[in-house]
């Protein structure tokens, strides 16, 4: 059985930064003499700590040494606002907040400062012992369907989650992880347990910018790292290239277009896709697109004994190849929404999460997830998926980024609107693009409406934020 309290007395290499490498001995002593010094701030047994330390190995210790005291830590943005840290210390009744920034002042609440970590060995003999049912992390969701929530997770579900995508991808203490996502997100801070259990080298840039993450791959030669959509693209955009070592990079956390993934394909890096969430704990689904360029839409099967099936409308499970809810089962779930039962209860049953992803399954078992349940368009009577039309829409040279979204109407109910970001304005227009469509989609799909844009708006987790296209008029 996986402790993710015993760390392993070990010379290997677990933690290694441009200015740092700290061994698993050296890794160990750290967190021992972090723990004792947090015990000594008045750190008691399952209380909620937010960190808001900036990416580098004293968060991972941080971490490590709140579980030694049996705290549970909630990781927070680097880039939250005053008001944004006020609001998770209140929600959250913290008392305590660690941090390396040494500017930050914030009221009602008792700061420790991190500056280095304590270089004096110290044993702590109070850690707890360890329970894969005891509770491990608070995470914030991504906010697809409109405020992040706060997630409780335990040492089971990164367990489990290891478990399944280390079975598929063959994790060895050869591998080199970078982390190359923010550790408030649960890819990024899934690397650090997949490096830990697999006794491997977690490798720290100092920032998660598409050139710090770049460089440290062409110098550091991972194995395995992680990225959104967005990160992906500006690497190519850079020109940067793969690592000779990277054997999977992990390709999830928001749409990605086709011809994005089959460009990165096409130029060597090893791209898997992966389908899942702070909810599932990371990835429940993946698949190579190199060996599937036919599929280079799709999302992934299911990893180990993860289980994914389709619901409709009415509640039932359906066929293969209709479109409806992902539901989702895994031994990885998280444990509930924070002090939100009634938000549990809708999205967690029967060992189930209701993801209110909109997808099908084909004959294979291969899932395909076109959109979200709310984002489905109702115009004039008939049902439009977007995920639909922005991947048309993306088969166009000019078109570098799309979304569709349904805007209030008196006559049709919603009206389909496209927002599209496109490489020449001159030579594109909105009547050019609807013309175009018109050999592709059914014509009630055709957007009423397009506008051309600069940029589209993402939040955070690399994701499209639609409810502020609602409230944009170019």
């Amino acid at each position: 059985m996986y402790n993710l309290l015993e760390i392993p007395d070990s010379s290997d290499i677990f933690i290694e930064t441009e200015k740092h490498k700290f061994s698993y001995r050296d890794f160990s002593a750290m967190v021992n003499s972090s723990a004792v010094e947090l015990k000594n701030y008045g750190i008691i047994y399952d209380e909620i700590v937010p960190v808001l330390i900036s990416h580098n190995y004293k968060f991972v210790t941080a971490v490590f040494s709140l579980w030694y005291t049996g705290a549970i830590p909630v990781p927070v943005s680097i880039k939250s606002t005053h008001f944004e840290l006020n609001e998770i210390i209140n929600s959250l009744n913290a008392r305590h907040l660690i941090t390396d920034q040494d500017s930050l002042m914030l009221e009602n609440i008792h700061i420790i400062r991190i500056t280095e970590v304590p270089g004096t060995p110290s044993d702590f003999s109070e850690k707890v012992e360890f329970n894969e049912d005891n509770d491990a992390l608070i995470l914030y969701s991504s906010g697809t369907t409109g405020k992040s929530k706060p997630l409780l997770l335990n040492y089971k579900s990164f367990i489990e989650s290891y478990n399944a995508i280390s079975k598929y991808d063959l994790y060895s203490n050869d591998d080199r992880f970078l982390a190359s996502l923010p550790f408030n997100h649960i890819g990024g801070f899934s690397i650090i347990i997949r490096a830990f259990l697999s006794k491997a080298t977690l490798l720290i840039p100092d920032s998660t910018d598409y050139v710090s993450v770049g460089i440290f791959m062409q110098n550091y030669n991972p194995s395995i790292m992680s990225v959104v959509p967005t990160s992906l693209k500006r690497m190519l955009d850079a020109n940067i290239t793969p690592g000779k070592n990277l054997r999977s990079i992990y390709v999830g956390g928001a749409a990605s277009d086709n011809k994005l993934i089959s460009k990165a394909v096409e130029k060597e890096f090893p791209v898997v896709k992966v389908y899942g969430s702070t909810e599932t704990c990371a990835m429940v689904c993946a698949f190579r697109p190199a060996e599937e360029k036919q599929n280079v839409s799709a999302s992934g099967y299911a990893l180990g004994d993860n289980k994914i099936y389709i619901r409709g409308e009415d509640g039932k499970y359906l066929a293969n190849n209709q479109p409806g809810e992902v539901v989702v089962r895994s031994k990885s779930l998280f444990k509930e929404y924070y002090n939100d039962r009634a938000a549990t209860v809708n999205a967690k049953k029967d060992d189930c999460y209701f993801s209110d992803d909109l997808g099908f399954i084909d004959e294979n078992g291969l899932l395909t997830v076109v959109g979200r349940v709310d984002d489905v368009i109702i115009s004039g009577g008939e049902k439009i998926f977007p995920g639909e039309i922005e991947n048309e829409l993306m088969k166009f040279e000019e078109v570098m980024d799309c979304c569709v979204i349904g805007i209030p109407d008196d006559v049709w109910g919603q009206k389909v609107t496209a927002y599209v970001v496109v490489n020449d304005t001159d030579s594109v227009s909105d009547q050019k693009i609807k013309s175009a469509l018109k050999t592709k989609l059914t014509g009630y799909k055709i957007p009423k409406i397009i506008y051309i844009v600069d940029s589209l708006p993402y939040n955070s987790f690399g994701k499209i934020d639609r409810k502020k296209l609602n409230d944009f008029t170019p």
